[in-house]
This record gives C-alpha cells, sequence and structure tokens, in this order.
C-alpha cells in the first residue's frame, strides 16, 4: 500500500453514527450479567477519538444483541461493577488515499469536484479480541481479525470521514458476533464450565 500513515480523526467528525438496527442474536433471554467493554491500542498508538467512538458503538452493539442485561464502558465502572469483561486491541489502524489520477492529470485537466471522485480512500485494521470472565479475568474466547475498508466518494463527500465510518461499523459488528456467538445459551454454558474446579 502506497503512502500509509496513521489517521487522525477530529471528535467531532465522529460525532454521527449509525443506529444499530441488528435483529436479536440468540435465543432465550439475556445472560443475567454485565459486560464491559474496553478498547485499547497495542504497540502502535492511533488517535483517541476513534477508540472513544468505537467503544461507544460496541456499547450499542451489544445492548441491541441483547446477549447481557447490561453493557457499560470498562474505564470508570466500580472494581466489581462487571462480570464479563470484552477486551478489544486494535494492534494495528492505517489509512491511504490513492488518486486515480496522475500529478499532471490532477494540476491540469481536472477541477476540485472531478478530482475528488476520483479519490478512493482506504482503511485497514488488526484486531485482537478476548472476553473475559471476572472477577478471575479467565478467558473465555478470543480471536484475531483483520479488516478493510475502501470508498470512492460521490459529490461533495469526504472520502476519509465515510472510510472511517465504514471501519467503525466493521469492527462493531465483528466484535458484536464474536461476543454473541452460538447465542445466549451457549455463552451460558461456556461460563458455567468455566467455573467448575479445574
Amino acid at each position: 500500500m502506497r503512502g500509509k500513515q496513521l489517521l487522525s480523526i477530529p471528535i467531532a467528525a465522529l460525532l454521527f453514527m449509525f443506529p444499530s438496527s441488528l435483529p436479536h442474536a440468540g435465543k432465550g433471554a439475556p445472560v443475567a450479567l454485565t459486560l464491559a467493554v474496553d478498547v485499547a491500542y497495542g504497540p502502535h498508538q492511533g488517535p483517541e477519538s476513534f477508540r472513544e467512538e468505537l467503544e461507544r458503538q460496541l456499547i450499542r452493539e451489544s445492548r441491541g444483541a441483547g446477549c447481557f442485561t447490561r453493557t457499560i464502558p470498562a474505564r470508570g465502572a466500580q472494581e466489581d461493577e462487571a462480570d464479563l469483561l470484552l477486551r478489544v486491541v486494535i494492534r494495528e489502524l492505517v489509512q491511504q488515499t490513492d488518486h486515480d489520477l496522475s500529478i499532471t492529470q490532477r494540476g491540469s485537466t481536472y477541477g476540485p469536484a472531478d478530482e475528488s471522485r476520483r479519490l478512493t480512500a482506504k482503511m485497514e485494521a488488526e484486531v485482537d479480541l478476548q472476553l473475559l470472565l471476572l472477577p478471575e479475568s479467565r478467558s473465555l474466547r478470543q480471536r484475531g481479525f483483520k479488516a478493510a475498508e475502501a470508498y470512492r466518494p460521490r459529490m461533495n463527500e469526504d472520502p476519509a470521514y465515510e472510510v472511517q465510518l465504514q471501519m467503525l461499523d466493521s469492527i462493531a459488528r465483528s466484535c458484536r458476533k464474536f461476543v454473541c456467538k452460538g447465542g445466549v445459551n451457549r455463552l451460558r454454558r461456556e461460563i458455567g464450565s468455566s467455573r467448575l474446579p479445574q
């Protein structure tokens, strides 16, 4: 990829997000437990605004999925307030913009409006997920995944902003599927097995 660099997102630019419209994640009543959500960067630090917005969207996704009776942010929570912790580590987050035209064509043939439609914004992320049973911090599930998004703008659109929205939505949906995989009945069994004497 050409010209990769960590993105910088103004906090105000991320206030608008698409509301979750996902169906109920599994059969049965929600697990009568509180899930705490923590999002952090790995060795490569990224913008705090992206981390904060991803954490907010993950909480919305979890609440809409119906796997837990309560979902809260881990930061600022009381020590005994949560029963489970969803730990999300963004190991890498990069953004680039590709021009479909040469520098000469961009400077002499097309105006600004035409040029903006010949850009493609791209983002890539590497994410690690872990679901922990508290207070022992015993791992119930873990996985890693990569996400890639691209966006070609229409007239008067900001491709960097639009691709960020796509990436936030993609990561949030993957996390929701991970934490609610198999529905609430499977989650109950995993919690019960984890609490058996080892």
